[in-house]
This record gives C-alpha cells, structure tokens and sequence, in this order.
C-alpha cells in the first residue's frame, strides 16, 4: 500500500506483490502524482496510463510481472530467467533500478552536488534504496553541455556500485596481498603560500637591498611562482571491490563488494571536497569502469605519468571549482 499525505496529491493505492493495482482498491481525486509501486515513476506513454514503471535501468511491465530487457547480472544467477522481477519472489525481494551511486551521508550527496552547477544538482534525486536516480540526469543533460554532469551519469547508469563516503577519520580495507584488514587514517592537509614564505626567508636581505614585497612578489610571479595558497595532502581515496583491485594493480581492496570513494573531511572545506569528489568519482573510479588505466603512474608531470588520467583530473576538477565559486557569488 502507498499512501501520499499532501492534500493537493492525496491518493491512496493497494497493489498485488508483483505492483498490479488491486481492482476497486485506488483512490486518486484527480492526482498528478506519477510515482507508484515501489516508488517507481509510471511511465504512460508507451503502454498507458498506470501500466509499466520506470526502474531507472530496466522497464518493469506488472502485467507481465517481468522486465522488458535482460538483468545485466544475470550471470549471477543462472537458474533465474534474466527477465525475472525480484526473482520471482516480490515478497521476499526487492529489485533496485539500476542507479548505482550511492551517497552515505548528506555530506557525501552535497560533495557531489557542489561538483556540478546549480541547476544541474537540482536534478539529482535519491530513490528509495539511498542511489542516483538516473532518468532525471539523463533528462538534464539534453539542454546541459556539462562534463562533470555527463560523467556523473555514466557512473550513475554502470550496473556496478559505488558507495560515497565522508570521514575526518580515515577508511578501512583489504590488503591485496595477504587480504589483512587495515584502516588508515585522514590527516588534515598542510596548507603554505609558497610566495609568502620565500619573503619571510629572505626578508632581511631584502630589506638591505631596498627591494620591496610588492617588488619581490611581482619577481617571483615572473618565476611562475604564484602568492597563493596551496594545499598538499590526502583528500580521498578510490577502493575498487577485489576484482577491479587486483585488474588495476591495487595493494588494497574494498570491504564489500561494491566500489568505495572516502572523501577526507578533516579540516577541509566544501570547495576541497567538491573538488575531491571530481578528481575521485570523476576520474580514478570513471576510468577503472571504462577499462582505462585508472592510477597516476608518478608524478602528474613526470615521464611515467598517466597522461589521459592526469588531464581528466585536471579538467573536471577545474570544472568542480568554478560550479562551486559561481554558487557562492
């Protein structure tokens, strides 16, 4: 049963364990409501008003009491037919939609609305099972010509899982070598101006010489050596489950069998973690689903590095922090 409360949209609706509305069991006083069994968006416009649901990944026919596409897992279970709902056991089971980034914590979900513009995050919705909801993106992304937008839906749309997690502590995983578990543990970032304390060590010759800070700064800018703060530490951290770990050449693997992103929250500041979420979502987690090499191999700069990675980082972290600052203008 599913009863909505608001007096505009007050309906109240009995279905069968396979979502059929009960005949003589619905009441809607000329409801716009969409949503039906299970939460799910009703999807009228192919076979009628109140006959198949959108799950995100797979369209449900209740009439059928099957999906209309074949369960991308369903190598997983091969005594079931992949067209099957909730295994054919809807009292016992439930069957998720397909929408596969999960924010644990409000803090992780606004990390990852801060990487997009505003009226982009507004387009991200929660289903009931705490994942993205996948068609809502897909609709924003035909007047929005956002990367980060884009990106977020394919992670969003991939039958894997990735779990968004925040913590000023740390994280804990499997050691690929020995499968020990370990926790290891968020420091706060060190922050300097490079600029600054170049001035603050030379000061004294400087002022002997009659060169000014303004003087010295400028001199030091020419250099590429800018006066402004920069930040070094871990910010986050991609585990990837043990399959992918051990694919990609990782000494650690996850506690379960889902993806897992840590964003550090030890003294950092919603840009940082907005940008954090990017660089880790948007590029080592992104490339390891596609199939690409998804470590830094070295330094960014350096002869080893993961070129294609490195500029991904690069682009969708830039993009992360302009969304950001354009919202606190």
């Amino acid at each position: 049963m599913k009863i909505l409360s608001k007096l505009s949209d007050l309906s109240l609706v009995n279905y069968n364990p396979f979502g059929m509305v009960l005949v003589g069991r619905s009441w809607r006083p000329g409801s716009e409501y969409r949503y039906g069994f299970n939460g799910k968006e009703d999807d009228p416009e192919t076979y009628g008003d109140g006959n198949i649901y959108d799950y995100g990944f797979r369209i449900y026919n209740h009439r059928l009491c099957k999906f209309l596409s074949i369960d991308p897992l369903f190598i997983e279970y091969p005594a079931m037919s992949p067209y099957s709902f909730a295994l054919n056991t809807p009292i016992l089971c439930i069957d998720y939609d397909g929408c596969k980034v999960k924010p644990m914590s409000k803090e992780a979900l606004e990390a990852i609305k801060n990487s997009l513009s505003a009226e982009d995050a507004k387009k991200i919705q929660i289903n009931l099972w705490g994942n993205i909801k996948k068609r809502p993106l897909k609709t924003q992304l035909k007047v929005s010509n956002s990367q980060n937008l884009n990106d977020l839906y394919t992670l969003v749309k991939d039958k894997r899982v990735v779990e968004v997690y925040t913590s000023s502590e740390g994280f804990e995983s499997f050691k690929t070598a020995d499968n020990s578990k370990q926790f290891e543990k968020f420091e706060a970032p060190q922050r300097f101006n490079p600029a600054e304390d170049s001035y603050n060590q030379n000061k004294d010759v400087l002022d002997k010489e009659g060169v000014t800070k303004e003087q010295y700064l400028k001199l030091l800018d020419e250099m590429g050596i800018k006066d402004e703060i920069e930040v070094n530490g871990n910010f986050g951290v991609t585990i990837h489950n043990k399959t992918d770990a051990i694919n990609a050449g990782s000494y650690r693997y996850s506690t379960n069998k889902n993806s897992q992103i840590y964003i550090n929250t030890n003294e950092t500041t919603d840009r940082e973690q907005a940008k954090n979420w990017a660089h880790e979502g948007y590029g080592h987690l992104l490339f390891e689903w596609l199939g690409k090499p998804s470590g830094h191999m070295g330094l960014p700069n350096g002869p080893t590095a993961n070129k294609p990675l490195e500029e991904q980082i690069r682009d969708r972290t830039n993009e992360a922090e302009e969304n950001f600052n354009d919202r606190i203008k």
